[in-house]
């Protein structure tokens, strides 16, 4: 008899609904009619000073805004994996289609994206491609080789850095992860930086020892070369007991991804993680 398969997906559910603040309104000139600043009589203009832009980085708590009318689970956080641009100059993130996408469903899209610190911000970006979901019994499950979305960033309100909470990320790793040598390392919002060695790999998916959880979904990993983990590997996957020798945490490789934006061409081809200071 085949072993049972257990999926979790990492994906947490929050624990009250979040709602996303409406925008502030303008503020009324004051009585007479003069724009705040002006005295009266003046005739120079004085336009308002830019809103500063949002620095959005890997790891960073994301949640979205699905249109109930899909039945779509909006109720949860995922973690950002990478941000950078792709070979057509839009501000690209990466993170997993689960924390969106429903099993056996056509790709979801244009979903708004919102930091989950901040959402009376407003949206971040916007969902452009959402990989699709196998059900449990599908023979790739959950070795599937692909789980991530891709989100488009409004540059006009958003700036990109390097820097995450605990992983700086600046480049593509050039190769897969080795079998019982080499190390990744993981940052979600649940269970923070965790490291571990990779034991197996399969269609891609790195199996390891390194820890996710609920929330880490999406979460970024990183190939370490010696002591320097910069190079970006792949996002967090979820839980499984189907490879208890070779890990039971699973990350889906940036190998994997970097492929099929290249094949498909779209948002997000020729991904390229931001070098900032």
């Amino acid at each position: 008899m085949p072993k049972k398969r257990t999926r979790r997906w990492v994906v947490a559910a929050a624990a009250a609904a979040m709602t996303v603040a409406a925008p502030v309104a303008a503020q009324a000139a004051p009585a007479g009619g003069h724009p705040r600043g002006l005295a009266s009589g003046s005739v120079t203009a004085v336009a308002d000073a830019p809103a500063p832009l949002k620095v959005v980085t890997n790891g960073m708590k994301i949640v979205w805004s699905p249109n109930p009318g899909l039945g779509l689970p909006g109720v949860g956080y995922c973690t950002l994996g990478p941000v950078g641009y792709d070979r057509f100059g839009n501000g690209i993130g990466i993170t997993a289609s689960h924390c969106v996408q429903v099993v056996n469903e056509p790709p979801t899209f244009e979903y708004p994206v919102y930091d989950a610190n901040d959402l009376a911000f407003g949206p971040i970006g916007t969902y452009v491609w959402t990989s699709p979901i196998p059900a449990e019994n599908d023979p790739s499950f959950p070795d599937t080789p692909h789980d991530y979305a891709v989100i488009r960033f409004d540059l006009t309100k958003v700036t990109l850095s390097s820097n995450g909470p605990a992983l700086r990320i600046d480049h593509n790793a050039t190769r897969l992860p080795s079998r019982y040598s080499d190390i990744i390392c993981k940052d979600g919002q649940t269970t923070g930086l965790k490291c571990g060695m990779v034991g197996n790999i399969v269609n891609g998916m790195l199996h390891s020892w390194a820890i996710n959880g609920p929330g880490d979904s999406g979460g970024p990993v990183v190939l370490m070369e010696g002591n320097v983990g910069t190079a970006w590997a792949g996002i967090v996957h979820g839980v499984y007991d189907t490879d208890p020798l070779g890990g039971t945490f699973f990350y889906e490789s940036a190998q994997n991804i970097l492929a099929d934006l290249a094949a498909r061409d779209g948002y997000g081809a020729g991904f390229t993680p931001v070098d900032t200071p």
